[in-house]
């Protein structure tokens, strides 16, 4: 059944849990106040998604093990995404294999479109219209498609997501919308299309980002310090920091404090103001010069964390 949203958030966690199909983690990385919308279309085989978002930010995201992922970006200006080691520019697309998992670094203001779809509906629609032998293969891919075959996927793209504006889509346009769609795809792997297999990180840099997730995963949203961290994962600091350098354009000391302040605030957002204090969520995620916090705390959300208490009871 076809059917479209159109979302806008204020809180990370809130935005990573509607992007879809995958699993996905966000962090921003500056300060200010966050902002983010998110338009999703079900057009049957196809689910396409356009999604824009204030401050920069490093995002883990690991894709639904029956779909595989079209990226680009709209608008000439927009800013580049950095996937793993190669970026994702205005003139280019980025094909994601079902169950990957990838980093990305986005700039302040930036803006990304996907259309996920099956392996199998991916190559029934090339071999019914570029023949059995022609385009590459669903796999990890940066793709320069022709300029024009470019131009004209994101105008469609843009013209489709004004259909969020309405509750429902009538089936048949929603067919008629796919079909053309799938028919700009499959544009972009004809003619001088160059195609390269991207260098997924340094594999140790890569490992090591991968390994580090895990321990997050594993630490179910406790808080997380730079030793017990080097020591679970068996690497120096030196190392660790290299690997996130490479992959989030920051050290691991950073990105574990943008972490626990950021569960601070989920925590705080959640919690019952009659009950919960700003103090006990502090010390819960480690933060125990109170003063301190509320400074840092401030300057990072724009706001004290006693007007977050309580917020989504509010």
């Amino acid at each position: 059944m076809a059917g479209s949203a159109s979302l806008t958030f204020t809180e990370p966690h809130e935005y990573q849990e509607r992007i879809r199909p995958a699993e996905v983690q966000i962090i921003p990385t500056a300060r200010g106040t966050f902002r983010a919308s998110l338009s999703q279309i079900d057009l049957g085989h196809l689910t396409v998604q356009h999604g824009t978002q204030t401050l920069p930010t490093v995002v883990r995201s690991t894709l639904h093990r029956s779909r595989s992922s079209i990226m680009f970006l709209t608008g000439a200006t927009a800013p580049p995404i950095r996937v793993d080691s190669s970026d994702l520019t205005a003139d280019t697309l980025v094909l994601g294999m079902p169950g990957e998992e990838h980093f990305f670094r986005s700039l302040p203001d930036s803006a990304w479109s996907t259309l996920t779809l099956t392996p199998e509906s991916f190559a029934q629609a090339r071999a019914t219209l570029l023949g059995d032998d022609t385009g590459p293969a669903m796999r990890t891919s940066v793709v320069r498609p022709p300029s024009l075959a470019l131009a004209r996927l994101q105008t469609l793209h843009d013209r489709i997501m004004g259909l969020t504006r309405g509750h429902a889509i009538h089936p048949e346009v929603a067919r008629a919308a796919e079909q053309d769609l799938l028919a700009a795809v499959l544009d972009c792997f004809a003619g001088e299309t160059q195609v390269t297999v991207p260098r997924l990180g340094g594999r140790s840099g890569t490992t090591v980002m991968r390994r580090l997730y895990e321990v997050l995963d594993d630490s179910e949203g406790r808080p997380l310090y730079l030793m017990d961290v080097c020591a679970r994962l068996g690497v120096s600091g030196r190392t660790l920091h290299a690997a996130c350098a490479e992959h989030m354009g920051l050290g691991p000391h950073r990105f574990l404090w943008l972490r626990r302040m950021q569960l601070a605030r989920q925590a705080l957002v959640r919690a019952d103001a009659r009950i919960a204090t700003v103090t006990q969520v502090a010390t819960d995620f480690g933060f125990w010069e109170l003063g301190r916090f509320s400074v840092q705390y401030k300057w990072l959300f724009g706001e004290p964390p006693s007007a977050t208490l309580g917020r989504r009871r509010g």
